[in-house]
């Protein structure tokens, strides 16, 4: 069939045209804000409370301060500085933090999202692509050692070598070292084109993009007070700026924005009186979330209805905003997480609470499905982050769904916090040291078989910023010193 507004040719199953981004079919989601009952073939788990359950162990959920710091003064809304890109973005939220003022999101919270960046990807500067796996981390950092490690699992015993996909087949990440990277980073973001890096400058933040085509840093235009919540698919860059009010205690002029490195255009996305924060981009979709207290229980809730644009960096336009999910629910109360993750043709994020026909756990929505329905995870699905058809997830431990051939696996039963690469998830991996804990970063494939130790970490990982994931890099700060890799086949 053919696009009703511009003519172009698209299949008969889109749910958009990919020249003009206009709306094919019926919407996602009902219109207003309106109930999505689950699908018909959907089982709906009820836990035994409304409240989000998070696991005791192997790790606690995240929480974005240690339980002797203050909170930062007055707050830190969601997307704000301190936090990094990840395929999967997790909000934690830590009781002591939660403060409502504003317009702001009082409270730390970390996003975290799945990367659908693809092992190939096109070098056109003014082009964006589906294809990589980032997660948002916005919690407070504390010291921390991390010390390098590249041992691998994987051998070939065949003198005859069929190059596999990156991450799942014969070869090993191997450390490579970013020329004009600041000294400092307290987040970053990575594509198969290139990093996008957050470090601290003065009193405020500065935002850095590398290439891995030219091989050069610039630094983006950011223009608030405050700047962070960044991302990045092929070379477009996404991040939130507001301003902070000393008078009033919260934030104003909040804005979303997209940045095609290295020379622009500069694009809002979403901004002005609204609340926005925790922008991500794949393909052509920029999506971001709009805080708000939860009108059935404030004390303990808020709504985050995720909301989605066509971004057209070559004309420098967006589309009129989509809500994409007007029933998504997270908690803030203790030590609670929230995780939404936007991938090429997929979205999805926890309920944390029943709201709207939903019932408590993690969704998938099919965005390019006319009438598509969110399905429902697992009750017990939590922190989940996509790459095109691969969701992980943690479910006693990390757990790899294909929602192409339906087929679900263990991934690592001692793993948590991961995040979705197109054929392999980075995730955390705690190891007794003594008296104490400490956190592997690892890097195991999903079918190949192939893992490998990228990093240690003192710091628990829901005090660290995500781990940023592509086709063919890993990337991740621990103490903030930046560690990129890069995958090398046999």
């Amino acid at each position: 069939m053919f696009c009703s507004a511009c003519g172009k040719q698209i299949s008969d199953d889109a749910r958009f045209c990919g020249e003009c981004g206009a709306p094919v079919g019926p919407p996602a989601v009902p219109p207003d804000g309106a109930a999505i009952p689950p699908p018909a073939d959907t089982v709906v788990r009820t836990p035994a409370e409304t409240t989000v359950r998070l696991p005791a162990s192997p790790l606690p959920p995240a929480s974005p301060l240690p339980p002797a710091s203050p909170p930062p003064p007055p707050s830190s809304p969601p997307g704000r500085p301190g936090g990094g890109p990840r395929r999967g973005m997790w909000i934690a939220i830590a009781v002591a933090a939660v403060v409502v003022i504003a317009v702001a999101v009082t409270v730390p919270l970390v996003l975290a999202k799945g990367d659908d960046k693809q092992v190939t990807e096109s070098t056109e500067s003014t082009a964006i692509s589906a294809t990589a796996t980032t997660a948002t981390s916005l919690a407070q950092q504390t010291t921390s050692t991390s010390t390098a490690q590249t041992s691998s699992t994987s051998t070939s015993t065949s003198t005859t070598v069929v190059v596999g996909p990156p991450g799942d087949s014969s070869g090993e990440w191997v450390e490579m070292s970013i020329p004009g990277a600041p000294s400092k980073v307290m987040a970053v973001g990575v594509s198969n084109d290139g990093l996008v890096m957050q470090a601290p400058s003065g009193s405020g933040y500065k935002l850095f993009a590398y290439s891995f085509i030219s091989g050069n840093t610039v630094e983006l235009p950011v223009g608030g007070n405050d700047v962070g919540g960044i991302d990045v698919d092929k070379n477009v860059a996404v991040w939130w700026e507001g301003k902070y009010d000393e008078a009033t205690g919260s934030y104003t002029d909040q804005h979303i924005y997209s940045y095609a490195f290295p020379q622009g255009p500069r694009l809002e996305v979403a901004g002005g009186d609204q609340n926005v924060g925790y922008p991500q981009v794949a393909g052509i979709w920029v999506t971001w979330v709009i805080g708000s207290p939860w009108e059935t229980n404030p004390e303990e809730y808020w709504r985050m209805p995720i909301y989605g644009a066509f971004v057209s960096v070559g004309s420098g336009s967006a589309n009129e905003p989509q809500e994409l999910a007007p029933s998504a629910v997270a908690p803030i109360m203790g030590d609670a997480t929230w995780t939404y993750s936007l991938g090429e043709t997929y979205l999805v994020w926890e309920q944390g609470a029943p709201d709207g026909g939903l019932e408590t756990g993690s969704y998938v929505l099919d965005l390019m499905n006319p009438g598509a329905q969110p399905k429902l995870l697992g009750s017990n699905a939590w922190r989940p982050s996509i790459s095109l058809d691969n969701v992980v997830y943690w479910d006693d431990g990390v757990k790899l769904l294909n929602l192409t051939s339906e087929e679900t696996k263990s991934i690592d039963a001692k793993g948590d916090f991961p995040t979705a690469g197109p054929a392999f998830a980075a995730y955390f991996r705690p190891v007794p040291v003594g008296d104490t804990t400490e956190y592997d970063i690892v890097a195991r494939g999903f079918t190949g078989g192939h893992d490998q130790v990228l990093g240690r970490q003192s710091d628990p990982p829901w005090l660290s910023p995500a781990i940023a994931v592509s086709g063919n890099y890993v990337a991740f700060v621990a103490g903030d010193a930046l560690h990129v890799f890069e995958w090398k086949g046999l």
